[in-house]
């Protein structure tokens, strides 16, 4: 037997079942066909090869050929119930030369069939719960292209427009399905945005690599990286899961980056804005860099989005005193969400600005909240500025009055402190 099956274009595109259903009978015409004794085209077959070929159904299998029955030549089909095959049938291509001759025919490896890709395409995305013709449709128009000739983004989304309908495809379906294929091996990205199929995938079997993406028939998205860190940590797996379906982001190229990289938002004031910038991008082409573009994205928008506040900057000199206690509010920032807060302070030594000698006075620095206990520090020169976190404290409502309390251990001329409050808050 030849390596490649002869197939005519009109079931290269259209419905799902009609392109599997189109593959498997042309396929078992190329294996086993023979002449009658009208020189019609015949090959034996039943419904349990066809549904193990293409993963339909007996009913809808039953329904494409009855369709078949009542084309018009030359694609009309005709059904023996004569076969020495167990509850088999006879299908017949009366018109067969004819059809070869009328239509467009392409040549596609037999492996397709045989390692079970044309069944694997069949079936959803991973999570999903219904089929998508696009990821068969665009390796079709792949294959169509003589070997190693680039298509074009633009160009498959124009070609893949359904037969009965005259409108294109959306954008974001089309970088689903090829999303999907680059996944499974089947096409890659020579260039940016030019696609090529692999033909020399279909050498190996669907069904391994459908397990290894957990793609498979009857699989479902999880992966071992997915279980594993649900073990350790299923409330950020879960929002990982939520964002990279979300964004029509592909699980196995992209969860893990999405998982690890969720601790450096803050997350209760973020969340919404991220949600949508990842779904305004979700039809973005698929790319190694899409979820760092995403990212990108999301902090331009949160430039755009977010302010920062502070408090004012309060100065305590120790030149007569060796105690100060102050209070430190942040400005009030209704209708917006507190991303982070900060208490900055610059320690400043007169002494070792002018002459590079340290001054031995250190200051003891503590922040309370109410009478709760937030930060405390002994500060020197090598202190020059320093940071506290106090994000977590300053969502309390209603926002707390912080009281700064700064002590030496005697007054000094030399040393002196700046204190304040900032932080970044965004419209909701």
């Amino acid at each position: 037997m030849s390596p490649f099956y002869s197939i005519p274009a009109c079931y290269l595109n259209g419905n799902l079942a009609t392109m599997l259903f189109g593959d498997a009978l042309f396929y078992l015409l190329a294996l086993r066909g023979e002449r009658n004794k009208k020189g019609h085209l015949m090959a034996e077959t039943n419904h349990s090869e066809m549904m193990a070929l293409t993963g339909l159904t007996r009913r809808s299998l039953r329904q494409l050929l009855d369709e078949a029955l009542d084309f018009p030549p030359p694609h009309q089909l005709q059904d023996l119930a004569v076969s020495i095959l167990p509850h088999g049938r006879t299908v017949v291509l009366p018109h067969y030369d004819q059809l070869m001759a009328a239509e467009k025919v392409y040549r596609k490896p037999v492996t397709f069939v045989t390692n079970g890709w044309a069944r694997l395409l069949g079936q959803p995305y991973p999570g999903a719960t219904k089929k998508s013709r696009f990821p068969l449709t665009v390796l079709n128009r792949l294959l169509m292209k003589p070997a190693g000739r680039l298509t074009s983004r633009r160009e498959l989304i124009e070609r893949t427009r359904h037969p009965e309908k005259d409108k294109a495809p959306d954008a974001g379906v089309i970088n689903e399905a090829l999303s999907h294929l680059l996944a499974l091996g089947l096409v890659e990205e020579a260039e940016k945005d030019l696609f090529r199929a692999c033909p020399e995938q279909f050498n190996l079997p669907a069904e391994q690599i459908g397990r290894k993406l957990l793609i498979a028939p009857g699989a479902g998205p999880e992966t071992a990286a997915i279980s594993q860190t649900r073990e350790t940590d299923p409330q950020r797996t879960e929002l990982a899961l939520r964002l990279a379906r979300l964004g029509n982001f592909d699980l196995v190229r992209h969860f893990q980056e999405i998982f690890h990289t969720l601790p450096q938002f803050q997350l209760e004031s973020d969340l919404d804005l991220l949600e949508y910038v990842i779904h305004r991008r979700r039809q973005r082409p698929p790319s190694q860099q899409r979820w760092h573009e995403c990212v990108a994205s999301f902090e331009r928008a949160l430039l755009k989005e977010s302010v920062i506040i502070a408090s004012p900057k309060l100065k305590l000199a120790f030149r007569r005193q060796n105690r100060h206690v102050v209070e430190l509010t942040l400005p009030p920032y209704n209708g917006r969400a507190l991303r982070w807060a900060k208490l900055v302070i610059w320690y400043e030594d007169g002494r070792f600005a002018f002459s590079g000698i340290p001054s031995t006075t250190a200051v003891n620095v503590t922040l309370l909240a109410g009478s709760e206990l937030v930060w405390q520090r002994t500060l020197t020169y090598e202190d020059h500025v320093v940071r506290c976190d106090l994000t977590a404290s300053a969502r309390a409502e209603p926002p707390p009055v912080y009281r700064l309390l700064a002590e030496t251990t005697e007054p000094s001329r030399h040393i002196s402190l700046e204190a304040m409050l900032e932080a970044q808050v965004v419209r909701r």
